[in-house]
């Protein structure tokens, strides 16, 4: 069984049905020990909430290959949902 965060529900409302600049994410997608709570498969970009601040910091040293990862507290997500969402648009490229 599957567990989410509110602020997993309220970001997937944002990301769902390709309502960011017409960009299909999925959720929870996993890369070997990483899983993420979205990915955008044809950007290759990865977003991960955390419950805790510190763990979202602590995390930001992600690296795999050929994958970009934003992390976000869910924190962030409560009180700055626009610049996440500005900051996954950034990250998204440009003329697909």
């Amino acid at each position: 069984m599957t567990h989410e965060s509110l602020a997993e529900r309220v970001l997937w409302k944002k990301l769902k049905g390709k309502a960011l600049c017409g960009f299909r994410f999925l959720r929870r997608k996993t890369f070997g020990s990483f899983r993420c709570s979205f990915y955008c498969p044809k950007a290759k970009l990865a977003v991960d909430l955390q419950g805790d601040p510190n763990d979202a910091q602590k995390d930001s040293t992600t690296k795999i290959p050929n994958l970009t990862v934003l992390h976000f507290s869910n924190l962030d997500v409560y009180r700055n949902r626009d610049n996440v969402l500005n900051a996954i648009m950034l990250a998204l490229p440009k003329g697909r």
